[in-house]
């Protein structure tokens, strides 16, 4: 109980000291030069992939940038020439004051998650976002997202009139450009991801469902070993089995919350379930891994639509649909899955086999998808950017 009172207060006084903060800070002049990056997954997703961008091509020579993490001692490493990291979860009174005065003075704020509550005059919040194109239903009736940010990227006025519906955003907040992250999609990066899930294989398919279950709660009344036509291990070492038989890798990324705590990975010899924190080890992001599969495997996750800038063979497990309690942001989303539908685990056998084999019916269809949803279909997102918020290197 002792334990919990001192969080409790030292939470108050966090919250009090960056108040102050605020306050001391508030009329002080925005520095043109400071960027601020957050992202959920800390130095991750489309705000990472900017950044990445941004210190590949000397930008941090002209500007300083800085991150806002849960733990900056872990990113020792990347501090270097004007890139800093800051601990967003820190009770030292120098710290929290640090913290507010970045807050308060940096001229662009890019986020993949939330935004800025309090921002002022001259400073900029830009909604990266984390899925370009939405699929699910937004819990929120009326989403007021919109207020804690200046400008939302979105590839298309299409993609941005779905996405108010998700996140409130205006017309008039809209910046029309394709996601950092897809930048990765046409990296030169085969060797370093191959090397990473290991040689030798026919064929690399990517397993991206939906993230539907915690420990402590699901998004489905059904329950899944990950993907959602596999329900028990005895299906799952069939399919292990039946993808060593093909010589083809599965490789499983799940969301970093997702439980996997009843997977026995060390039994699998060709499904290999990853989640984000071990491509950060291995300094891989997610968009590389996926640019280097051969085919997607996903439910109604909208990470479907930026496959489709690939060309390559996507597989929908619909089986859960019907009982997919968020619910989809319209009516006929079915009509937006240019690829097999699959509902069996014979189904996703059959889909492999067709995979290995070169059998694709639904170029046409992606190919119609992609043109309304995306204005940019190859990379330059990260440079387009920063050239339409007039950020320009040295």
């Amino acid at each position: 109980m002792k334990v919990t009172t001192d969080i409790f207060f030292r939470k108050a006084a966090r919250k009090i000291i960056r108040l102050t903060g605020y306050v001391i800070y508030k009329f002080s002049p925005v520095n043109e030069r400071l960027i601020v990056f957050q992202s959920e997954g800390d130095f991750w997703d489309n705000a990472y992939a900017l950044f990445d961008y941004m210190v590949s091509n000397g930008y941090n020579k002209k500007y300083r940038l800085v991150w806002l993490v849960n733990d900056a001692c872990l990113y020792k490493d990347f501090a270097y020439e004007n890139i800093e990291f800051v601990d967003v979860n820190s009770f030292s009174i120098k710290s929290n004051l640090r913290l507010q005065k970045i807050k308060s003075t940096a001229k662009y704020f890019f986020f993949t998650h939330w935004g800025y509550k309090y921002r002022k005059k001259g400073q900029f919040v830009i909604n990266l976002w984390h899925g370009s194109i939405v699929m699910k239903a937004s819990s929120i009736v009326s989403p007021t997202l919109y207020k804690s940010f200046d400008f939302q990227c979105s590839p298309s006025m299409a993609a941005a009139e779905r996405m108010s519906l998700f996140t409130g955003m205006r017309k008039e907040q809209t910046l029309i450009n394709g996601d950092c992250r897809q930048d990765y999609l046409f990296s030169d990066c085969e060797e370093k991801v191959k090397s990473f899930l290991g040689k030798g294989y026919d064929k690399y398919i990517l397993g991206m469902p939906t993230f539907k279950k915690a420990k402590n709660w699901t998004d489905a009344q059904t329950e899944s070993w990950i993907l959602p036509i596999v329900k028990n291990k005895e299906q799952f070492e069939i399919l292990n089995n039946f993808c060593k038989n093909e010589n083809v890798l599965l490789v499983l990324k799940v969301h970093h919350l997702e439980d996997t705590s009843f997977i026995n990975a060390g039994s699998l010899t060709n499904i290999r379930v990853l989640k984000d924190e071990d491509l950060q080890k291995a300094r891989i992001q997610v968009y590389e891994l996926i640019g280097k599969t051969d085919a997607l495997l996903t439910d109604f996750s909208s990470v479907a639509y930026d496959y489709m800038l690939l060309d390559r063979p996507i597989g929908y497990m619909v089986s859960e649909m019907q009982n997919y309690t968020r619910g989809f942001i319209i009516p006929n989303i079915e009509d937006e899955m240019a690829g097999e539908k699959l509902t069996s685990l014979e189904d996703l056998e059959q889909f492999i086999l067709d995979v290995k084999n070169g059998k694709d019916e639904f170029r046409a269809a992606r190919k119609s998808l992609v043109d309304k949803f995306f204005i940019y279909q190859k990379d330059g997102n990260c440079e387009r950017l920063l050239e339409k918020l007039g950020i320009e290197k040295c």
